[in-house]
């Protein structure tokens, strides 16, 4: 929370979301929760958040496929990609105006070095990115600081598709 008012002092948390269920996921609910802001979820995830939060109080919003977030300035949508082979239910967040994807869990991006090949649940994730046909020039992941851009997901996935279907 401290990082968070580095960059926003000027105005309230108001929502805290949670991409899924994973325990690595889910910490965070209880400062949010301190807050007074709102956990954006799933309803089937709203157990798992409760434990999370512990004794205090929280309010939820709960996801069923998207749902917009905006101050007037700046959107944030949110999207159901789940089912995938991660997870049941998974939140991804975008941000229209800047063209930013934030994901958790599908499109490994080591700090440096190569691109890991795409395992089933990036092709999820690619395929899901398909789908919405959502305008996406940067994706942020949550576990590395590195960012990535579009064409390399589909690199990568396209470099899984080569090597299973033994395409060169």
């Amino acid at each position: 929370m401290e990082e968070v008012r580095k960059h926003v002092a000027d105005k309230p948390v108001r929502y805290g979301v949670l991409t899924h269920h994973h325990s690595d996921h889910v910490p965070g609910a209880a400062d949010y929760a301190a807050q007074g802001a709102t956990l954006v979820t799933f309803r089937e995830n709203e157990d798992v958040v409760r434990n999370a939060v512990g004794k205090g109080e929280a309010q939820f919003e709960f996801v069923e496929h998207r749902m917009s977030l905006s101050d007037g300035e700046r959107t944030v949508e949110l999207y159901d990609i789940g089912p995938t082979p991660h997870a049941e239910q998974l939140l991804v967040a975008y941000l229209p105006k800047e063209k930013i994807l934030f994901e958790a869990d599908h499109f490994p991006q080591p700090r440096t070095g190569p691109l890991p090949p795409a395992v089933p649940a990036t092709v999820a994730f690619a395929e899901a990115l398909a789908e919405l046909d959502l305008d996406v020039d940067r994706i942020v992941g949550a576990h590395s600081p590195r960012i990535g851009r579009l064409a390399e997901l589909k690199a990568v996935v396209e470099s899984a598709s080569a090597v299973t279907t033994g395409a060169p």
